[in-house]
């Protein structure tokens, strides 16, 4: 009995130790990720004065200097206001007034730049406008939803939106994408508060980084997937988080569905799925091993069947031609190209 005691001692030491050089090494290959990406940012610049032609530039000296003292600044705020301590009614007053502001910055620069959906925005959109309006053989034998799969689930989201608000207007697009990014930050402030069990943090620093964060902001007229993706596959995580500390199955399940419909709105999410099953595998119970191993391959198949499913049966309802899919690996590759080398790329394919 000692001998065996003593084995399974041994067994549990070296998944410990393998744990704890696979996190280290994570940690390392994030961090050099992370400089590098610093350092890419301090050297070049993207171009957009046109976007018909985005060109990368150098950094100057001055923008250098610039951007250190901002960031210096921000940090430096943030740390001696995050130590004002206040009433919980100051502070939510303070944080509805923050969120209204976010969502009225958002409805005016909808307003501003308001224009018809273009390009693959503009596909989705008319096919899921023309399905609800009863025109539904325009979609049969689509030669877009032939050669591109991934966007098939999108169209089905975009149906179901559009019955939902009962309107095929893409003005209630936009405003589904402003709700998917105040959502999106409040997501992001659960993962904080979960980290500040274990960390310590800066809700200060979070709050001017999200909110100040334009891309988002700038991005809340552009119909498609991204945002609302987005939104569904932080949650993902948060709840994913939850299951890891309190270990309840409800959350495993729920961030599942979540990640299952972040799919179904962008396919590239699929590396944010990824990263959660490195996180659960870390988070192995040395004494349920076979629980977790059970429990990450439903989390698989929730994930991935609905994806799967809507894919083909939009396949075969709209007679969909199999043999000219472009296959995800083109757009990988094309995506390490440039300009009409790339498009060449992928119109080769």
């Amino acid at each position: 009995m000692k001998g065996l005691r003593r084995l399974k001692g041994e067994r549990k030491g070296d998944m410990s130790k393998i744990k704890y050089i696979i996190k280290k090494m994570l940690i390392i290959f994030s961090i050099i990720i992370f400089l590098g990406i610093i350092i890419l940012n301090l050297i070049y610049v993207a171009n957009t004065a046109s976007l018909e032609k985005i060109s990368i530039e150098y950094v100057t000296i001055t923008r250098i200097l610039i951007s250190i003292i901002i960031a210096a600044g921000i940090i430096i705020i943030s740390y001696y206001l995050n130590k004002i301590k206040c009433k919980k009614v100051v502070k939510n007053i303070i944080i509805v007034i923050l969120i209204f502001s976010y969502i009225i910055a958002q409805i005016k620069w909808s307003n501003t730049t308001i224009g018809k959906p273009s390009g693959d925005q503009r596909v989705i959109y008319d096919m899921a406008k023309n399905y609800i309006d009863g025109n539904k053989e325009s979609l049969y034998q689509s030669e877009y939803l032939s050669k591109c799969p991934q966007q098939r689930s999108l169209l089905v989201m975009y149906i179901i939106i559009m019955k939902i608000v009962n309107s095929t207007d893409y003005v209630w697009l936009y405003l589904t994408n402003i709700l998917a990014n105040v959502l999106s930050i409040y997501a992001l402030y659960l993962i904080l508060k979960r980290l500040s069990k274990d960390y310590s943090v800066n809700k200060v620093l979070f709050a001017i980084l999200s909110l100040t964060f334009i891309p988002l902001i700038l991005l809340c007229n552009f119909i498609y997937g991204d945002l609302i993706g987005l939104t569904l596959i932080l949650f993902a995580v948060y709840f994913i988080m939850q299951y890891t500390q309190k270990d309840k199955t409800i959350f495993i399940l729920i961030s599942a569905v979540l990640a299952s419909g972040s799919l179904m709105f962008r396919m590239q999410n699929i590396i944010f799925v990824m990263a959660i099953l490195i996180y659960l595998f870390l988070n192995f119970k040395r004494d349920f091993i076979v629980k977790e191993i059970v429990f990450i391959i439903v989390f698989c198949l929730i994930v991935f069947i609905p994806y799967k499913l809507v894919g083909d049966y939009l396949t075969n309802k709209l007679e969909l031609d199999k043999e000219v899919a472009i296959p995800n690996s083109a757009y990988l590759i094309c995506r390490c190209m440039m300009g009409k080398k790339a498009q060449d790329g992928i119109a080769a394919q």
